[in-house]
Order: C-alpha cells, then sequence, then structure tokens
C-alpha cells in the first residue's frame, strides 16, 4: 500500500516537527498560554466545516459538512474525533474520523488518523491527512481554510477542502 505510506512519512515529519516545541512545554509545565503570542491556546476545541468534496471512486463532487472536537492535552499536540456527512454524492457517505493533530507553530494544523467511511451498505477503513491554519477572530474563536485526503481501502481517494468555523475552550 503505498498511498499508507505518505500518510506514515507526513505523521513522522509533523511529529519531528513538534517534537521540540513539545518538550519545551514540559519542561515549562505545560502552561496554557503562550508567551509572546497574541492568543493563547485552549485544551478543547469544537468546530463545524462546511466545504466541497470530490469522491474518485464515484468521480462525483459535493458538499461536506463535518463536526469536530479536539482534545489537546499539551499545546502542540491534540487528539478527538470527526463526523462527517458529504451531500450529493453517490451512497450518501458518512464518515468517522480518529485525527491526531499536531500544531508545530503559529496556526498550522497538521492531522492524520484512521477513520471508517459508512456508503449504503458498505463500510470501509480509511485514513485521512489534512492540513489546515488556525485564524482567531477575538480569544475563543477560530476560522480555518482546511484540506483532507482520504486514502479508502478499495484503492481511491476522497478530498474535502472548506472552512472551519471553531471555538476553543
Amino acid at each position: 500500500m503505498p498511498n499508507s505510506a505518505h500518510s506514515i512519512l507526513l505523521l513522522v515529519l509533523a511529529l519531528a516537527v513538534a517534537a521540540p516545541a513539545v518538550a519545551e512545554e514540559s519542561a515549562h509545565g505545560g502552561e496554557t498560554a503562550a508567551h509572546g503570542e497574541s492568543h493563547g491556546w485552549h485544551r478543547h476545541h469544537v468546530g463545524v466545516f462546511v466545504g466541497g468534496a470530490y469522491h474518485e471512486k464515484h468521480e462525483e463532487h459535493g458538499v461536506a459538512l463535518e463536526l469536530e472536537y479536539e482534545y489537546r492535552p499539551l499545546r502542540h499536540l491534540g487528539g478527538g474525533i470527526a463526523v462527517e456527512h458529504t451531500f450529493d454524492i453517490e451512497g450518501d457517505p458518512w464518515v468517522v474520523v480518529f485525527p491526531l493533530s499536531v500544531h508545530p507553530i503559529g496556526g498550522l494544523r497538521l492531522l492524520t488518523g484512521p477513520a471508517v467511511e459508512f456508503e449504503d451498505d458498505e463500510t470501509a477503513f480509511s485514513w485521512r491527512t489534512g492540513i489546515g491554519y488556525d485564524f482567531h477572530v477575538g480569544s475563543n474563536v477560530v476560522i480555518t481554510p482546511t484540506f483532507n485526503a482520504d486514502w479508502v481501502s478499495g484503492g481511491h481517494w476522497n478530498y474535502t477542502y472548506g472552512v472551519t468555523l471553531g471555538y476553543g475552550f
């Protein structure tokens, strides 16, 4: 599976970039606000993603809607769950994702993780890899342009691209 190798490579690179920052945070007791930055970070993040989708299997474009939650035990590392539905795609697909997110610098967010796709009466394993950048609006609201690529068992790709409106607490 050469496609899953790309996801593993991205995860390794993201962890390599984030490792020095995570080590520095651990040395400082995991403070909840950034020194020298205009915005702190929050342990909990909820968001709504709206955007476009393309599924190679059906060669169709649709509209994706996703609800997401992320818990960040460390400033630069988080994990969570996302539930996504794509409208106007054959099979009425739903995806549940369990992403690991790395926040290496500024608002950059790199994510990767396993997912399960439900389409008609079929269930398939998939692997999501994505990138986004958080733009803070006030102290709790975040707007994040996002791009995700899902490799689905069976050998095809699904892509989503759009904007997440999030809230940190």
